[in-house]
């Protein structure tokens, strides 16, 4: 789990494999990464400049993205 800047909250979401994003005010928002093919997410992060990272493994390899 991470937040960002604007104290939105990001977890990673082992049963459907996507990033659920929630409110500071723990409303949910979105899900991110659908289509991408993760079998499993490793780990979270925000930059400086508010970027998400996700470290992912699919069926090929673990991508950065």
């Amino acid at each position: 789990m991470v937040t960002d800047a604007a104290k939105d909250i990001y977890i990673a979401d082992a049963e459907t494999k996507l990033v659920q994003v929630y409110s500071a005010a723990r409303e949910w928002k979105r899900a991110l990464g659908a289509g991408r093919g993760y079998e499993a997410i490793q780990g979270l992060a925000v930059d400086a400049d508010n970027r998400l990272y996700v470290l992912a493994s699919t069926e090929r390899a673990r991508q950065l993205v």
